[in-house]
C-alpha cells in the first residue's frame, strides 16, 4: 500500500487482500479496522470509499493491520464485541463472546417468559454478555453475577451500566459459588466455564491461545474440572422447577449430563449449535411431588 493509494475503499480492500491467509472473513476485518481508525461505520464506509486519509489516520490504520497479521483477533484490536445485538466491551480477563453462546441466552428468555421476577445467577460472567442479555430482554428479571477475576467484574459492570441493567445485578468477585454464602434460590444458573482440557490448549488457534485468558480457558486435565463443582453446587441453590443452563465443549454430551443425573436433575436434555456440535446442556430440578 502506498501513500499515493490512500482512498478510503482501496485502503480496506488492500487489507482484505492482506488478511486473506489469516483470516475467514478478511473483508469485514478490513472494514472494521479503517472505520474505527474513522470513527464510520459502514454505511458510512460505502457512502465514502473515495474519500482519503491523512498520513496520520493512515498510520493508524497500518498500525492496527499489524496487530491483525499478527494472528490478533479483529475484536481484541476493537475492544469489544456484539453478543445478542449489544456491544460488549472486553478487557484481558474477558473472553471474546461467541455466537454460540447465545443459545444460552435464548433458551433462558424461553424458558422464563411468563414469570414473576425471576433470578438469574450466571457463574464465570467475563464481559457479563450472557447475563446482561437475559435481563435486557426479561424486564422484571433480577441477576447476580460472579467471576473469579475482579478485572472481569469490572468490565461486566461497565457494560450493564452501558446497557441500563446495573441496577438489577449484583457483582461478586470470586470461585464459583464460593462468594454466595447465604444460598439463595435461583430460578436459573447459567454458566459458560472454562472447557478445554489442559493439554490441548496449545493446539488452540493461535487468536484464542495467546490473546484469551487462560483461566477462562484451561478446564483441568479432563476438561471437566468447572463442571463438577457448578453442578454439584447448583441443586441446592435452584428453586423447585429451576434450570441449569450450561456450555459445553463438543465431545463433553454424556459426561456432562451424567454429572446433572448424579446431581438429582431431571429432564436432562442436550441441545445441538447451528454446526450441529453438542454444545449446551439443561438440567431442570424435580418438583415436589
Amino acid at each position: 500500500m502506498s501513500l499515493t493509494e490512500n482512498q478510503i475503499g482501496r485502503i480496506w480492500r488492500d487489507l482484505k487482500n492482506r488478511f486473506e491467509h489469516i483470516s475467514s472473513t478478511p473483508g469485514l476485518d478490513g472494514r472494521l479496522l479503517v472505520g474505527k481508525v474513522l470513527g464510520f461505520d459502514s454505511v458510512q464506509l460505502a457512502c465514502n470509499e473515495h474519500r482519503f486519509v491523512t498520513h496520520e489516520q493512515f498510520k493508524e490504520i497500518e498500525r492496527l493491520a499489524l496487530r491483525r497479521l499478527s494472528g490478533e483477533p479483529v475484536a481484541r484490536i476493537l475492544g469489544a464485541k456484539e453478543f445478542f445485538s449489544l456491544n460488549f466491551k472486553l478487557n484481558e480477563a474477558t473472553l471474546v463472546p461467541r455466537p454460540e453462546t447465545e443459545m444460552l441466552v435464548e433458551r433462558v428468555i424461553d424458558l422464563g417468559r411468563g414469570m414473576n421476577a425471576p433470578c438469574v445467577l450466571e457463574l464465570g460472567v467475563g464481559t457479563g454478555c450472557i447475563l446482561i442479555s437475559v435481563l435486557k430482554n426479561m424486564d422484571r428479571a433480577n441477576g447476580v453475577g460472579v467471576d473469579i477475576s475482579a478485572k472481569a467484574i469490572e468490565g461486566a459492570r461497565y457494560n450493564a451500566e452501558k446497557h441500563g441493567v446495573e441496577a438489577r445485578i449484583i457483582w461478586h468477585a470470586g470461585s464459583w459459588f464460593e462468594p454466595i454464602v447465604e444460598k439463595p434460590k435461583f430460578d436459573f444458573i447459567v454458566s459458560n466455564p472454562p472447557y478445554i482440557a489442559t493439554k490441548i490448549i496449545v493446539n488452540l488457534e493461535r487468536g484464542v491461545r495467546i490473546f484469551d485468558p487462560d483461566i477462562a480457558l484451561d478446564g483441568g486435565e479432563d476438561g471437566l474440572l468447572a463442571y463438577n463443582e457448578i453442578v454439584a453446587g447448583a441443586y441446592a441453590r435452584l428453586r423447585d422447577s429451576g434450570h441449569l443452563i450450561l456450555e459445553i465443549g463438543f465431545d463433553q454430551g454424556e459426561a456432562g449430563m451424567d454429572l446433572c443425573r448424579q446431581a438429582g436433575f431431571d429432564a436432562v436434555k442436550l441441545y445441538e449449535d447451528m454446526g450441529g456440535q453438542p454444545r449446551m446442556i439443561e438440567a431442570k430440578k424435580k418438583a415436589p411431588d
